[in-house]
């Protein structure tokens, strides 16, 4: 401080050396030196400071902290997952529902979705039942009128050697033989269907 007074003071006084005072080259002088001198101990105080943190990086505390904080976050990670597979789940169920029974939103949430199958289930079971009832009714149905069209044909051979009336009773017989035939026919298609249909 003294120094800086001093200067200020007598700069005037000093000769000038390439269009500038002699003593402005001391005052540069003197503040480099200054600016050095900080700029070390800064590099000090850094390198201390980078020093202590590695030292505390590699203690058994911050081990165990880094260690805690990976758990977690495979934790996380592994929550989210879960979560992601719960989305795919309910958006699976969702999508079996006939379009009518489904969940709107997007992705569907998991009570809408559940309530939607709980309704859906019991209308599943009781169209099973009445399918297993109609395919039993089929099966009884194939079975008489199997055993009619064996009958009509027994009829007709004990009346083969009876010349009154045979262009009629030829007629009939066509006709109940051709009509039995279609019935079982139509008894087999529907069965086959409701088997198909049938889980």
């Amino acid at each position: 401080m003294v120094i800086r007074t001093f200067l200020r003071r007598h700069l005037p006084l000093f000769p000038s050396q390439y269009g500038q005072p002699v003593a402005s080259s001391s005052t540069t002088t003197l503040s480099t030196s200054s600016h050095d001198r900080l700029a070390g101990s800064d590099y000090v105080a850094l390198h201390s400071r980078a020093q202590k943190a590695a030292e505390a990086l590699l203690s058994p505390g911050a081990k165990q902290q880094m260690a805690e904080d990976e758990r977690k976050r495979k934790m996380a990670m592994k929550a989210q997952n879960k979560r992601n597979r719960d989305v795919d789940d309910r958006v699976a169920l969702n999508s079996v529902l006939p379009e009518d029974r489904r969940a709107v939103s997007n992705p569907p949430g998991l009570v809408e979705v559940i309530r939607s199958a709980i309704d859906y289930i019991p209308k599943v079971r009781d169209d099973l039942r009445d399918a297993q009832e109609q395919i039993a009714d089929l099966e009884n149905a194939l079975e008489l009128a199997t055993e009619t069209n064996l009958a009509i044909g027994t009829v007709v051979g004990i009346h083969d050697d009876d010349d009154d009336g045979q262009e009629e009773r030829d007629a009939r017989t066509t006709y109940l033989l051709t009509r039995s035939q279609n019935e079982i026919s139509q008894l087999k298609n529907r069965l086959a269907a409701l088997t198909y249909a049938a889980p």
